[in-house]
């Protein structure tokens, strides 16, 4: 449905204004309104000469004004150029010139349309953008709301006003932003292009709020993104937009001579691309040889396109000169064109591409005359990015260099040099020679492994970002870059439920190695360096294999040989288990679950069974029954821990695995359902409902739920204290819902009072009033709050703590601020936070139950199960 302009938008403006002032600006008072663009000011100083219908003549210059509802209004217009308007010293004249009873038995109301900032101005007059005035963002967001005709989706148009609202804010912009939104909903054409966005007809017909809200924000997104890279890369779009589109898309839509055409594209077709771009065509399988060749790769890193750089090491024989070595994929055909290769030493003699079969095999002949060469295998030229891989490779001589000493920390870098990606500053180079240490400084940079068998870098990097060493063997170097490196402390626990490990799960060998001394993990040939969190559960896990126990109950440790007495198959498949993890130098949490695995833990179980059905009923149970009752148990004063080891945890995993193992038979080809689940599901494939609460004498009954970082784990807590993940949501909402009801009420300086009564450590409620404040980071004027904690004694609570925070991460954590942009603003917050909350504490009262006024309370019942 087309339709004209009810009126323009300027128009709109200046009607508001009058009306506004009418009903709530005073004679004599003085407005502003700054706004840089000339024109802009010009076209709304017209609408208001338009309503003007009296004039009065100051030194020979003709002022108009409006008269309305027994108010004088006179819009002042800024120019320097002299093209209509005055210069800010003359607006300064002016203002005190009106001032005067020669002209006006009342004062006038005066308004600057200005670009100035001369203090007589702008000190002197209110600002119409300020305190819900007028022209301020917030009272417009309200007449905006009000323009949604018949003919359009009221959830998309207020969605869509919400979005160009917290743009304005974000952006500190005046309400001329609004125009272009103003001007779609009269001409009935949603053309998202006007609003910094891709056409997008699709959204305009959805319901759901929050899917539409989603939509907008992605839009934004990679419109944002885009426009970046077309405004300051205009000739290396391929290569910057790489990343998101395919190559024909890009040549089609970001052509030199079109490139203004992509800002008409439809968010559908950009979606498209993305999405086909994002779908690999090619996957890798692995690299192979028939030689006596060691191949040792690791990825880059752990996003999709670090995962696309292999670094590999080939270790060849003292006497091999030649070999081949094949790249394998699985997917659609490779083409000779489609294969790129960087061979500074003239390593490879010829590539030959096989797409028979299954697999599709790149085959390098590799010839090397030399200790160590470098050379490199890609696949740049295909069209989509995820099919785009590199592969860097280092040919090493096996008797040359101790290649154990990197391998779990390097990449290939430019210039054919090894960049070392530890924290530790010592390097083991020969360990025949270990305790012959070389320490390198500005003066020293090599080292010779005939010499050396451990280097020490300290010194040499103590002043310098980054730094390089040589180390030497014979007529070979190896140069090394050791530059700041972040460690990565993400690993997924239990190892089965990381979906990037697909293709790696279910097999026997693929597992991480945990070293309790160093406490690090080995994983992909990466080392990990564990949480705080994470470090507690493996040690625990550790400590059962090291010291083969089954049970630790306060300072007990039950032997695993006492299972003897109680079973013997029971112990021999603990026995066996054991072993298992302890062959592997792995834990049950780091562990694939192959077949091997899969039918140990299977024996196992069965025994486990076999055993408890044999246990009459209503009898006391024997010291070797409540052994086997409490395998894998941690229990002491401060908590009760179920451990991976529980039979019943087995039981649960054996039987997902091979449900998993089933699936991937079925799915071949295609990718297995278990890893199309949301993250959300993972965290809920868990034993819990199978154990709903366990008893002891010193908490009574307790309720059993999954540690957060690995579920595989279980603590029992009592009264459920860990089972308020709905509560930040609740306290956000409940606020809101008080605000908006009764917003009157906090006008004039009012504070919202609420009560927190046995809310302990007040952890989750003080999650829900940061919410609340999150919400409002960018408005000018919040809410209020005072809080009365009551509890059976005082508690230092989540609010003392972030009291005394000051540190930028620590407050980021606190305050559960993750992305980038929400780190950017935590000092903000922080402020608001601490300016905006006050609280009291209170001892609970036996003989009487009384509590101050408030408006809202938040109540937890802690009365224990009886």
């Amino acid at each position: 449905m087309q339709c004209m302009l009810i009126q323009q938008f300027e128009q709109l403006l200046v009607n508001e204004f009058i009306s506004w002032v009418g009903d709530n600006v005073i004679s004599g008072s003085r407005l502003q309104f700054k706004l840089s663009s000339p024109e802009s000011r010009k076209v709304i100083y017209d609408f208001f000469i338009e309503k003007c219908s009296e004039e009065i003549c100051i030194s020979d210059v003709h002022i108009t004004y409006i008269a309305y509802k027994e108010k004088n209004i006179i819009p002042l217009l800024h120019s320097e150029s002299g093209d209509r308007g005055f210069n800010q010293d003359y607006l300064a004249f002016l203002r005190d010139e009106l001032q005067k009873k020669d002209y006006f038995k009342v004062s006038p109301i005066i308004l600057f349309l200005h670009d100035t900032i001369l203090d007589t101005i702008t000190n002197s007059a209110d600002d119409l953008t300020k305190n819900e005035r007028v022209w301020s963002i917030p009272y417009f967001n309200k007449i905006m709301g009000a323009f949604c005709t018949e003919s359009l989706n009221q959830n998309f148009y207020n969605i869509l006003l919400e979005y160009q609202t917290d743009n304005m804010l974000e952006d500190n912009s005046s309400i001329l932003s609004y125009k272009n939104l103003y001007e779609c909903v009269y001409s009935g054409n949603f053309d998202l292009s006007k609003l910094g966005l891709f056409r997008d007809p699709t959204v305009e017909l959805w319901e759901n709020k929050k899917q539409i809200r989603n939509r907008i924000d992605d839009n934004k997104t990679i419109h944002s993104l885009v426009k970046y890279q077309v405004d300051n890369f205009p000739g290396q779009l391929e290569d910057k937009l790489g990343g998101l589109f395919s190559s024909q898309f890009i040549k089609k839509h970001f052509d030199a001579e079109s490139i203004d055409g992509w800002e008409s594209l439809e968010f559908d077709l950009i979606k498209q691309d993305m999405d086909g771009n994002k779908k690999p065509n090619i996957e890798f399988i692995t690299i192979e040889t028939k030689s006596d060749v060691k191949i040792r790769k690791i990825d880059e890193g752990k996003t999709a396109g670090a995962k696309r750089r292999k670094h590999v090491v080939l270790e060849v024989p003292e006497n091999l000169k030649k070999f081949d070595i094949s790249i394998i994929f699985k997917g659609a055909n490779i083409r000779d064109n489609e294969i790129g290769r960087d061979d500074v030493d003239c390593c490879i003699q010829d590539i030959i591409i096989n797409n028979n079969g299954i697999n599709r095999k790149i085959t390098s002949t590799i010839s090397i005359d030399k200790g160590v060469s470098f050379f490199s295998i890609n696949t740049f030229k295909r069209d989509k990015t995820s099919d785009k891989f590199i592969f860097n490779f280092i040919v090493v001589s096996n008797k040359s260099f101790y290649i154990d000493g990197f391998i779990n920390n390097f990449i290939i870098s430019p210039g054919n040099k090894i960049k070392l990606l530890t924290n530790d500053t010592t390097l083991i180079i020969n360990p025949d020679l270990e305790n012959s240490v070389c320490f390198l400084d500005e003066n020293i940079k090599k080292a010779d492994i005939d010499q050396y068998g451990c280097i020490k870098f300290n010194k040499l990097i103590e002043n310098n970002s980054d730094a390089e060493f040589i180390i030497k063997s014979g007529l070979d170097e190896i140069t090394f870059i050791v530059e700041d490196f972040k460690a990565d402390r993400n690993v997924v626990m239990p190892l089965i439920f990381d979906k990037d490990k697909e293709r790696k799960l279910l097999d026997d060998n693929y597992y991480g190695i945990y070293d309790l001394q160093s406490k690090k993990i080995l994983i992909d040939n990466r080392t990990v360096e564990p949480e705080e969190q994470d470090l507690k559960l493996l040690d625990y896990e550790k400590l059962f294999l090291n010291e083969s126990i089954i049970g630790v109950y306060g300072c007990k440790k039950e032997q695993l040989s006492s299972l003897q007495a109680s079973d013997e198959n029971l112990f021999l498949g603990y026995k066996e288990l054991y072993d298992y993890l302890s062959k592997r130098n792995t834990v049950l949490s780091l562990v694939s679950w192959g077949e091997e695995l899969r039918c140990i833990v299977s024996k196992l179980v069965k025994d486990y069974i076999h055993f408890i059905e044999n246990i009459p009923y209503g009898i006391i149970l024997s010291e070797a029954q409540k052994n086997v009752i409490k395998i894998g148990v941690i229990e002491d004063e401060n908590e009760f821990l179920i451990s991976p080891l529980h039979p019943l945890n087995l039981a649960y995993f054996l039987e997902l695995t091979n449900q998993v193992a089933l699936d991937n038979e079925k799915s071949q080809d295609e990718t297995s359902s278990f890893y199309s689940m949301p993250s959300i599901t993972f965290k809920r494939l868990n034993i819990r409902g199978m154990i709903p609460f366990v008893f002891n004498n010193n908490n009574g009954f307790a309720y059993v739920t999954p540690l957060e970082n690995n579920c595989s784990w279980l603590k029992a807590l009592p009264h459920s204290i860990s089972e308020y993940d709905y509560v930040p949501k609740l306290v956000k909402d409940k606020i809101n819902e008080f605000e908006i009801a009764f917003g009157e009420l906090f006008k004039e300086d009012g504070t919202l009072i609420i009560n927190a009564i046995n809310q302990n450590h007040s952890r989750e409620f003080f999650k829900g009033v940061v919410k609340y404040f999150k919400q409002h980071i960018e408005l000018p004027d919040v809410l209020s709050i005072h809080i009365n904690f009551y509890d059976d004694k005082f508690i230092y609570n989540t609010f003392d703590v972030f009291s005394e925070l000051n540190e930028l991460e620590p407050l980021c954590s606190l305050l559960d601020l993750k992305s980038k942009k929400e780190k950017d603003s935590v000092y903000s917050l922080t402020d608001m936070l601490r300016s905006n909350i006050t609280y009291n504490k209170y001892e609970n009262s036996i003989e009487n139950a009384s509590y101050n006024y408030a408006h809202l309370s938040f109540f937890n019942n802690d009365n224990k199960i009886s």
